[in-house]
């Protein structure tokens, strides 16, 4: 057994870890079996053998996620991440909780890291990574390693940061200010009127993409216009706006990997709503399923 202490001094690096194992892997399942197995091999090795103890750990978990990354790519290369879905006044603090508060987790740069190959991605995450550890680890050419590693530190670098997040809740709340108006005109007119079309559409970022995930990766909607008539849809079978909808049945405002987002309810399955916002408008939306029950609830 991993002697007592080393199993509580494993605790407290417990929340980092996640973090790296989530931002590699975009899984809270994979990044939580990642931690146990990162455990069990921590029961294998003696005291003697770790010089540092934070830095063995970060390798092991990083070897591990490396393997899940290869596996993963094959199947899905870009499976859009797990979103982490808490209340917007937490009600207790879970790890996840925790976890989602921490900027370097916003969905947008997951997101961005799906693009990424396994090697990239790992010196993404990791920066200090050795080339010559990634190239141990998925069997590559050190040279080939070393490419994919400038290239992942680079993709790091020019990752876009989040809005404020002031910045971000004005601007979601913008457009849905404007999906509920859309609402009740269509209501009033009683009809499927065109009208607000554009007013939601003006709500959205020029460059503005809707995003829904799929088993095999994401469905990607270009334009304001597209991805305002899918916010439509989306409005419509969850009641959002309508003057006889009770919110409490079909949606409520959540956090959404720390940002304000929306939870849609659904006879099977829930999903969420996730925005990111540039230049002052939404400029992606993410059209994902959550997780049941969702991660940090509670």
């Amino acid at each position: 057994m991993v002697a007592a202490y080393l199993a509580e001094l494993f605790e407290s690096h417990r929340p980092r870890l996640l973090g790296i194992g989530y931002r590699l892997t975009g899984s809270t399942g994979t990044a939580e079996d990642a931690l146990q197995e990162c455990l069990l091999r921590l029961n294998g090795v003696h005291q003697s053998e770790i010089d540092d103890f934070g830095e063995w750990l970060t390798a092991t978990v990083a070897d591990i996620c490396a393997d899940h990354l290869v596996s993963g790519q094959r199947r899905a290369p870009h499976r859009l991440p797990d979103p982490l879905v808490t209340p917007l006044v937490p009600r207790g603090g879970g790890e996840w909780t925790a976890i989602a508060g921490d900027r370097a987790n916003r969905l947008a740069t997951l997101v961005a890291l799906t693009s990424l190959t396994p090697a990239q991605r790992l010196a993404a995450v990791l920066p200090e990574l050795p080339a010559e550890q990634i190239a141990t680890w998925l069997d590559l050419d050190p040279a080939a390693a070393e490419r994919a590693a400038a290239i992942g530190r680079a993709a790091a670098a020019a990752l876009p940061g989040p809005a404020a997040e002031p910045d971000h809740e004005a601007a979601v709340r913008r457009l849905l200010t404007a999906l509920r108006a859309r609402a009740r005109a269509t209501v009033r007119e009683g009809g499927e009127s065109e009208c607000g079309a554009e007013e939601v559409a003006s709500r959205l970022h020029p460059g503005a993409q809707g995003m829904t995930a799929t088993p095999t990766g994401p469905v990607v909607i270009d334009g304001p216009d597209r991805v305002a008539a899918r916010l439509l849809t989306v409005a419509a079978e969850h009641g959002i706006g309508c003057p006889d909808a009770d919110p409490a049945d079909g949606y409520e405002f959540v956090s959404v990997n720390g940002e304000l987002g929306l939870l849609l309810r659904g006879p099977e399955l829930n999903r969420v709503l996730a925005f990111a916002v540039r230049d002052d408008a939404v400029w992606r939306v993410f059209d994902l399923a959550a997780p049941a029950p969702s991660h940090g609830w509670g």
